[in-house]
């Protein structure tokens, strides 16, 4: 695949994320949810859903937003420590995103839809981009 498709769809799997997770925010606020298979409202409402006071939804919107812009970045710039600094942005967010689906199984005994779409489009985002980085010599000069 080439790169610009490559970050392209990087960025459409990270307006996904946006979508989704600022659903998520905006309702569970309201504890009103269209979940078409799951328990949203039992997921966001568990004291595992917030940091502080701050609920977990809101800090994946800035994350997917960051990557949004980050991939845009990456469109005109590239170095090899800026696509490092990157890639270990995407697995830190994987790492999390596979331990709040732990959390939804283990201690909450309920799955959130949503939540489930989010870890799908951020394991897409570290597949493709990590396919893209391995294949270093070619994603670098495209950039040239």
């Amino acid at each position: 695949m080439r790169t610009i498709k490559r970050l392209w769809l990087l960025q459409v799997l990270s307006l996904a994320g946006v979508a989704i997770s600022l659903y998520i925010y905006v309702f569970s606020l309201s504890n009103n949810f269209f979940c078409p298979v799951g328990d949203c409202a039992t997921v966001t409402s568990s004291p595992f859903s917030y940091i502080g006071s701050v609920p977990v939804s809101l800090f994946g919107f800035m994350y997917y937003m960051l990557l949004l812009f980050i991939f845009q970045i990456l469109r005109w710039r590239s170095n090899p420590l800026l696509l490092k600094a990157v890639g270990a942005f995407c697995v830190i967010g994987l790492l999390y995103s596979i331990f709040l689906m732990f959390v939804q199984v283990v201690y909450i005994q309920a799955v959130c839809f949503w939540c489930v779409c989010s870890f799908i489009f951020i394991t897409l985002i570290n597949m493709i981009y990590g396919r893209g980085v391995f294949d270093f010599k070619r994603f670098t000069k495209s950039f040239n």
